[in-house]
């Protein structure tokens, strides 16, 4: 994700899916730099980081036409988190205007929640 701050600031390992190519996506990621200089990021702010990428990864529309804004995000879980590194499946699904885009989150003992993120879509040409 070349040229993108935000998702460079993020190590991504793909499993499927492509970067900047539309459809579903699943990586391993984990935050390269912390939030707060010199401070360590508790899991909890290293998953709610990482969750905040699902409507980027599985995105469906080509970034240069589009604008997909995440106006929100609802992360809900299970258990805390035992790693650095995080496991996000991600799809997206378009409306008129808004689409939605969902997330499994896990790390290497298996599942540990989800995400909701609700998309604000514009075209960048009009």
């Amino acid at each position: 994700m070349d040229g993108f701050p935000y998702a460079e600031h993020l190590e991504w390992r793909a499993v499927s899916g492509r970067a900047r190519e539309p459809g579903p996506a699943t990586v391993w990621v984990r935050p390269r730099v912390a939030l707060l200089a010199g401070e360590r990021p508790s899991t909890l702010q290293r998953l709610v980081v990482i969750a905040d990428s699902a409507s980027g990864i599985s995105s469906l529309l080509d970034w240069d036409d589009w604008s997909f804004a995440n106006v929100d995000l609802d992360v809900h879980l299970m258990r805390r988190s035992q790693d650095d590194w995080l496991r996000m499946q991600a799809t997206s699904e378009l409306g008129t205007g808004l689409g939605l885009a969902r997330s499994r989150l896990s790390d290497r003992a298996g599942v540990i929640g989800a995400g909701l993120q609700t998309l604000l879509v514009r075209s960048r040409r009009a």
